[in-house]
């Protein structure tokens, strides 16, 4: 099996994501850690 260069492996950035129940508790979850980084 010939393997990928370098490049080709690390061509997608790794992101975290979270995914919330809906739209009040993804907006609350988000206001709190930016409150926590200030």
């Amino acid at each position: 099996m010939a393997r990928l260069n370098l490049l080709e492996e690390t061509r997608y950035e790794k992101l975290p994501v979270s995914v919330y129940a809906d739209q009040k508790s993804a907006s609350l979850a988000v206001a709190a850690r930016i409150a926590k980084l200030i």
